[in-house]
């Protein structure tokens, strides 16, 4: 009898030391992968960029109807290259934040909100091009920004625990980026002043808020 008493014990405090409660529906830690498309209703350069990231974090059950909170870090890149338009926009971010885990009516189903701080970049370049009367393609002008720094942000989503290891998301991430300064330089053939080459150099405010969906799966241990 001791000895079984013993041995429960000491089963009970390896699982303690792991940090896993037979009631919390997960390990306490996590890793994954995420996919990401960049969002067309937010102002910006990244409807059509695509990329992805990886995340890990920490999870803290609270035992309480299988709610808690997590602090996780993420590092991503989204990017958006296009040879027809000569497009060339690249987002990339290193990223700590929180997040609050809550229950849904649906079995295993939680709901996560969080707030994050953003070390990024956010780079864009474009090329643009006009006809003239001869049907020739002149290269016009090209326009550049660049953006940096650390910025807030936040996400909310769902994500559905498959089982004690496995769980697969879906989140919404939004980050106010902010403004930068914006070069602008044209030369177009069809502006002529005394019969020379139309020229336009100006520089300016750029402002940009970053929003993309994220798809991913998660292993908590």
């Amino acid at each position: 009898m001791a000895r079984k008493t013993m041995l429960s014990v000491l089963a009970l405090a390896a699982i303690g030391s792991l940090g896993l409660r037979a009631e919390d529906p997960t390990g306490p830690w996590f890793t994954g992968i995420d996919l990401n498309k960049g969002s067309q209703s937010i102002s910006g350069d990244l409807p059509g960029s695509k990329g992805f990231s990886i995340h890990a974090g920490r999870t803290f059950w609270t035992g309480f109807a299988g709610t808690g909170y997590r602090l996780t870090a993420e590092v991503g890149t989204l990017s958006d290259t296009s040879q027809l338009t000569q497009r060339d926009v690249k987002y990339t971010q290193a990223q700590l934040g929180g997040e609050l885990i809550v229950n849904t009516p649906v079995q295993n189903l939680k709901f996560i909100l969080g707030v994050n701080v953003n070390k990024l970049k956010v780079s864009s370049d474009y090329d643009s091009y006009t006809s003239t009367a001869d049907g020739l393609v002149h290269p016009a002008g090209n326009t550049s920004h660049t953006i940096e720094g650390l910025k807030l942000g936040g996400k909310f989503g769902l994500e559905y625990f498959v089982d004690r290891h496995w769980s697969v998301r879906c989140f919404y991430q939004i980050v106010e980026a902010g403004t930068s300064s914006e070069q602008v330089t044209m030369d177009n053939p069809l502006w002529t002043n005394g019969g020379s080459v139309g020229h336009y150099h100006d520089q300016g405010k750029y402002s940009i808020t970053p929003a993309w969906l994220q798809l991913g799966v998660s292993y908590h241990f």
